[in-house]
């Protein structure tokens, strides 16, 4: 075992890595390679499912160099004790330590992403986006030094842990680079959700919710002249795969030569919320009208072209906060939490 590392580190964990000096021996690099073989076996039969679940990232946040080399600059000029498997506390640790720490999570994350990307990069060699659905997700967060605490265990249950990634990509929808405001929980909503998708039988006992209407849309831009486009097409209003500038440019052009006053629009969007006892669906929208250019760099996709006429200015012209006082999220959100305060004790 290393003579400088931190008090927390265990022994028997070094003598495991003994037996690990390279990716190849990894429990995460096997995991994936038993992945990477199901779907290439399975990928052109239909009706297959693969949950591939890999420990990491989890502490101990071990990795070779390769992955460190990312962060040279860091590790070649750390000298403190060796210190990547915190202990579910309060923080004692120097500042150092606790950055050292950090860079050593952000290696193991490199790693991860690695193998993702594998997964990814084999989606992409075989065509499969177009029928293949993929879900990646993970079951809690973790702190480093926020609220003073390494870790998870800790009450009230702080944002760090409980906002955890969830990313859905669903072949009938499309959607992509996209994200929703609709309530979710993945540890519960998953199964279900899965299950709604394919036509199957949801159990009683299930607690969680099909996220399909979250997945679907919760927000969209209804522009008067257009007839309420693209409403629902917000997201793909140029097309599948294309971005926010594209959606953009295409408004503009339809819009092009169209007199201001004519250019009334309206943001739209719906927040649900369901319990075992309770299902509640609210709106919030505002009015505007869509300016002749962008306007502003803040905020994303519609926001440089959308202009609230109280304020003279439009969403991308807007700081975060002052936007999320009068935005269509904002007015739903406020909707939704009347709702419960008179619904539910």
């Amino acid at each position: 075992m290393p003579e400088n590392i931190n008090r927390k580190g265990r022994p028997q964990d070094w003598i495991n890595r003994e037996y690990m000096d390279t990716d190849a021996k990894l429990p995460i690099t096997q995991s994936f390679n038993a992945g990477l073989d199901y779907i290439k076996r399975n990928m052109n039969d239909d009706n297959w499912f693969l949950q591939l679940e890999t420990f990491d990232p989890h502490e101990p946040f071990f990795t070779h160099r390769e992955h460190k080399d990312r962060y040279a600059e860091h590790y070649d000029n750390y000298t403190g004790p060796k210190f990547d498997w915190p202990g579910y506390e309060k923080v004692t640790e120097t500042p150092d330590q606790v950055e050292h720490a950090k860079y050593n999570y952000a290696s193991l994350l490199s790693l991860c992403d690695k193998k993702l990307g594998d997964i990814l990069d084999l989606m992409d060699a075989n065509n499969m986006w177009d029928d293949t659905m993929l879900v990646v997700c993970t079951d809690h967060g973790f702190m480093f030094g926020e609220h003073d605490c390494w870790a998870k265990n800790w009450m009230p249950l702080y944002e760090e842990v409980a906002h955890t990634p969830f990313f859905v990509w669903d072949p009938r929808y499309g959607k992509r680079n996209e994200r929703r405001q609709a309530l979710v929980q993945p540890c519960l909503d998953l199964a279900p959700t899965l299950l709604g998708l394919f036509n199957l039988e949801i159990p009683t006992t299930m607690t969680g919710k099909d996220l399909a209407p979250a997945i679907a849309d919760d927000t969209g831009l209804e522009v008067e002249f257009l007839n309420g486009a693209p409403g629902v097409y917000s997201a793909r209003y140029a097309g599948n795969n294309v971005s926010y500038q594209d959606n953009v440019r295409k408004l503009l052009s339809d819009l092009k030569g169209v007199e201001q006053k004519f250019r009334n629009a309206k943001f739209r969007t719906y927040i649900s919320f369901c319990s075992s006892e309770n299902e509640f669906w609210v709106d919030g929208s505002i009015e505007g009208e869509i300016t002749e250019k962008p306007l502003g760099e803040n905020g994303f996709g519609y926001d440089s072209v959308f202009l609230v006429k109280e304020t003279g200015l439009t969403f991308g012209q807007m700081d975060k906060k002052d936007k999320d006082k009068i935005s269509h999220r904002g007015l739903a959100l406020k909707k939704m939490i009347s709702l419960l305060e008179q619904n539910i004790n």
